[in-house]
């Protein structure tokens, strides 16, 4: 269900509508017959969204629409898995997401902030770097272009893609050892950039790599 809100809406608005929601869909002739159980809800990063997520799925057991303690913990017995969902006579549920192609933006957007500075150990993380790889090194030995570097566009997708591939990375790499600049932070910050992206989007890794990524 897509619903249109002004953005003057509070966390507990979020919270009576999920509840709502819950109720209309594991009704009698409703959704949840034909579709199966409301797994969660998503958001685009939202904070009063993320906030009922996070107690959603840091509180086992979730109090249902009557107020009681509905269920049980589901959580997969992964080593570092902190969230977790819980079950109830109709599935599944308390297991939200975020906007992935969102976040994955958000990312990328900290290396281009001159009110801050974004660092990894000792090593400074610049989107400068990756305009001057791409000035510097063959367009045909990455995949950054001179709009990529412009961004103009802050929401194109496409854009972390490109910077964030391996021959992307490599370009700054080299950039930064035949100029004698210190880009480790700048290829880490990537390379992080690119996990996400491959836990996600990937098609060939395994779903045990997944976790492992994320």
């Amino acid at each position: 269900m897509l619903q249109c809100t002004c953005n003057g809406f509070k966390a507990d608005m979020v919270r009576d509508q999920w509840k709502r929601i819950r109720v209309l869909w594991n009704r009698t002739g409703g959704l949840g017959e034909i579709l199966g159980p409301l797994v969660g809800h998503g958001s685009d990063g939202d904070a009063r969204r993320e906030s009922a997520m996070l107690a959603d799925m840091r509180a086992p057991g979730t109090p249902d629409d009557n107020g009681a303690t509905a269920g049980s913990t589901y959580m997969i017995p992964w080593e570092g898995i902190t969230l977790v969902g819980s079950v109830d006579e109709h599935g599944v549920f308390c297991l939200h997401s975020q906007d992935t192609i969102h976040n994955a933006k958000k990312l990328l957007n900290p290396m281009d902030q001159m009110a801050r500075i974004l660092q990894i150990g000792d090593h400074v993380v610049v989107w400068e770097h990756v305009g001057r790889a791409a000035d510097y090194i063959a367009s045909s030995q990455h995949d950054i272009r001179l709009a990529d570097v412009e961004r103009k566009d802050r929401q194109n997708f496409e854009v972390v893609m490109r910077v964030s591939s391996p021959r992307s990375r490599a370009a700054v790499s080299q950039w930064g050892r035949e100029t004698k600049e210190d880009v480790k932070g700048t290829v880490a910050w990537l390379e992080i950039i690119h996990l996400y992206l491959l836990a996600f989007f990937g098609k060939k890794i395994t779903m045990a790599r997944r976790f492992e990524l994320l």
